[in-house]
């Protein structure tokens, strides 16, 4: 997913509501501060065919996973002492009906109950379009990044809604409906067996500010769910009973639970061994891989936008089992090409990464500067020789979540861009030790000497990761070659089954990320393929 500009840098946080309160706006006030970054995490693409890919963000909950990384949109945690409760992503409250009756509120009810809450009185059903929660307030208090002061309002919620998105497994046992979507192109036309999320509950937040100012609490057209629990500005998780946060649909919080690993709950694996698991702990390694924060300390190696595939089993080893499975291993099984766009990363447990092969994106320093005593070094990496990762000294905490990415093989070899990985196809695999190495060096550049040298040495063309550059007409091209292929497929299928037609390599223009794009000096914007964005894409 593309990160939306803020439409405002007001973030809530809210701590305690009191047992009293007994109106529609209840009290709360900020545990902490938080500022914009990079999201928890991107969106789910999940694919034109298989599982798909991930796209990643920076930050955790929303635009922001409170701080300057980990998920996509505003993040907020409600606190609310006896008045409020989260089940799942169902968000109950109780406020006082008269002076011997309880009122509680849920999406589509209002009950009613004795003082005690023993004996259920009355229900009365509503529908999701005119929801007892909606106009449920919170007196709030929330950080204004723009003048650093801490500013008092109200958040309120506007609407109320099921989330019809797909998830990326059955989640067996965990209250989901039989999973029926196909891993190919058609299109799933039976929503209510297709759309796995339709058990989590969505909310429109919006916050209204002392001067009487309205501001969205997400990104436009993103909602919240509310999870029990808060995370740090780092990303670890605390459980509370009196505390849920609201997380945002472009963060990471809110994706991993749409992706399949929910924060509640347990599930029943697949493979070959169908084992009841807790949902939490495996929501947690994938929140942290997410970001691509491997200290674990808030530093963040990823950007909004990135593909990425995470999983936990391999279906085509026998021998396992999870939730998620590995695309790569779903192609492996249908004996289709093997899936040169995605390479081996990352894995994480609750705390962060325990093995890193390679950084997602570059930061200052790098791993060694941003926690230098956490991983050993690793293996320089040569064809003949294994390469061995960086690896995170025990204890490990919760189980493991990996990650594919796509930004090392970004591109076909015979279009011009980032420097790729040695391992993204045989070609690539050929610069290691000739004199063109600097073309599979990170931070270098794969240029037009590249390209000549890769039509040089790899003159058949089944050693490259596509019949053609994606920049120019020609033959389908295989979804799965390059992380460009993979973006342009996602949203038109047929440049991977008809033809790769001007229409694609115009989109592979708008579209893909580490080519040629720049910014001219006089402000043209130009795209993957070196053409003006709206212009025409010519052959490189």
């Amino acid at each position: 997913m593309i990160r939306l500009a803020f439409l405002t840098s007001m973030f809530l946080f809210a701590a305690c509501l009191p047992d009293d309160e007994i109106d529609d706006t209840s009290e709360v006030e900020s545990e902490s501060t938080s500022y914009q970054g990079t999201t928890y995490q991107g969106t789910t693409y999940q694919g034109t065919t298989y599982q798909g890919t991930t796209y990643q963000g920076t930050t955790y909950q929303g635009t922001t996973y409170q701080g300057t990384t980990y998920q996509g949109a505003y993040y907020g945690s409600s606190s609310i002492s006896g008045t409020a409760l989260v089940t799942k992503s169902t968000l109950e409250v109780w406020r006082r009906s008269g002076s011997t009756r309880w009122e509680q509120r849920l999406p589509t009810q209002v009950c009613i109950w004795n003082y005690e809450r023993t004996d259920l009185i009355t229900c009365t059903n509503y529908a999701l379009t005119s929801s007892p929660l909606v106009g449920m307030k919170f007196r709030s208090r929330f950080y204004d990044a723009n003048t650093g002061t801490t500013r008092n309002g109200t958040l309120r919620i506007k609407r109320v809604a099921k989330d019809f998105t797909y998830a990326m497994h059955p989640l067996n046992g965990a209250g989901t409906q039989e999973y029926k979507r196909p891993y190919n192109n058609s299109t799933c036309t039976n929503f209510d067996g297709c759309r796995r999320n339709s058990d989590l509950y969505l909310y429109d937040l919006e916050l209204v500010d002392t001067d009487g100012s309205v501001h969205p609490f997400c990104y436009p057209g993103e909602q919240a769910f509310a999870f029990a629990g808060t995370w740090s500005l780092t990303g670890a998780r605390t459980s509370v009973s009196t505390q849920f946060t609201f997380a945002c649909t472009n963060g990471t919080i809110a994706k991993c639970a749409r992706w399949g690993y929910r924060p509640f709950g347990t599930a029943t694996t697949v493979g070959a061994q169908h084992v009841s698991k807790a949902m939490l702990p495996f929501h947690q390694s994938c929140v942290r891989a997410a970001t691509a924060d491997y200290c674990a300390n808030g530093t963040s190696f990823t950007k909004d936008g990135t593909m990425i595939d995470i999983y936990d089993y391999e279906p085509h080893a026998s021998y396992e089992y999870g939730f998620i499975p590995r695309t790569a291993s779903m192609l492996y099984l249908t004996d289709q090409p093997g899936a040169t766009a995605l390479q081996w990363e990352s894995r994480f447990d609750n705390v962060g990464a325990t093995e890193l092969d390679y950084e997602r994106y570059a930061a200052a320093g790098g791993v060694m500067t941003a926690c230098p005593f956490q991983f050993s070094l690793p293996t320089a990496p040569s064809p003949d020789d294994p390469h061995k990762p960086y690896t995170r000294e025990p204890p490990f905490s919760g189980p493991w979540v990996s990650v594919d990415t796509t930004t090392v093989c970004p591109h076909d070899e015979t279009t011009q861009g980032a420097a790729m990985d040695f391992r993204c196809s045989k070609c690539t695999t050929k610069f290691w030790g000739s004199p063109h190495a600097r073309c599979i060096t990170r931070g270098e550049r794969w240029d037009g000497e590249c390209v000549k040298a890769a039509l040089d040495m790899c003159t058949v063309a089944s050693e490259r990761m596509a019949a053609h550059s994606e920049c120019t007409t020609g033959g389908p091209l295989y979804a799965f070659s390059s992380a460009c292929t993979l973006r342009v497929c996602a949203s038109n299928s047929s440049c991977c089954s008809s033809g790769w037609t001007s229409t694609c390599t115009a989109a592979a223009n708008a579209v893909c990320k580490d080519g040629l794009e720049r910014t001219t000096m006089w402000g043209d914007e130009i795209g993957f393929c070196g053409q003006a964005l709206g212009g025409p894409v010519l052959s490189q």
